[in-house]
């Protein structure tokens, strides 16, 4: 049967931009969303959004803005007037105000935790001292809800408690691997399966796609 792939973002994380195309070519009409991140950004400008978005594909770009109000605004319209459907900022309630003051059409998503951070990371980036990384992201989400957020990015493990709180906005997971993948700098991960039965509306994925010998077939069988 083939794979459901509406709800699955690729991520676009090759060497160059020529991989990232051979790639969009392998998987053809069954992917039509993916991520472009800082990595991508600052080796291949934001020209290739462009040539994304004409080839009938949505962009989720992942740039994770955060900075005073006035220079959020400007970048976040830049980013609207590239005609990006997904953009991500961190989610300290005043950058997400800022952000989605200026959105028009596109989705702001929030950052809660980095998927690769333990809670030790998280200590020792100050951020409250609560006794679990869920109750971190979960008062991050609610606070970038009442700034204006249109979603979250959060790890699979944290789904579960915002669908309990009754978080009704997008949440968009990456950490995705198949089961025995290796998880590379990901902490917090689960499968394409589980995240999406815990309440995920999309999910990220890079290298179990891009790295398979078979990405087409990688990305069906996740």
């Amino acid at each position: 049967m083939k794979q459901e792939t509406n709800k699955t973002i690729v991520a676009l994380d090759l060497p160059t931009w020529q991989n990232n195309v051979d790639l969009i070519h392998k998987l053809g009409n069954a992917q039509d969303f993916y991520k472009v991140g800082l990595g991508f950004v600052t080796k291949n400008g934001f020209d290739p959004i462009n040539v994304i978005k004409g080839a009938n594909k949505k962009v989720f770009l992942d740039l994770k803005l955060f900075d005073i109000s006035n220079t959020i605004k400007d970048a976040v319209k830049n980013c609207r007037d590239k005609g990006v459907d997904f953009l991500t900022v961190m989610g300290d309630p005043h950058i997400v105000d800022a952000a989605s003051s200026v959105k028009g059409d596109m989705k702001i998503l929030a950052v809660t935790v980095l998927t690769s951070l333990t809670m030790s990371d998280v200590h020792m980036n100050l951020y409250p001292t609560h006794n679990l990384i869920e109750d971190i992201v979960r008062d991050r989400a609610m606070r970038a809800d009442v700034a204006g957020a249109d979603g979250v990015i959060c790890s699979p493990h944290e789904i579960e408690i915002l669908r309990t709180f009754h978080y009704e906005e997008l949440i968009v997971t990456p950490g995705i691997r198949s089961s025995g993948d290796d998880v590379g700098d990901q902490k917090r991960t689960a499968t394409r399966e589980q995240a999406l039965a815990w309440g995920a509306d999309y999910v990220v994925v890079g290298r179990p796609i891009y790295n398979a010998k078979d990405p087409y077939k990688a990305l069906m069988e996740l």
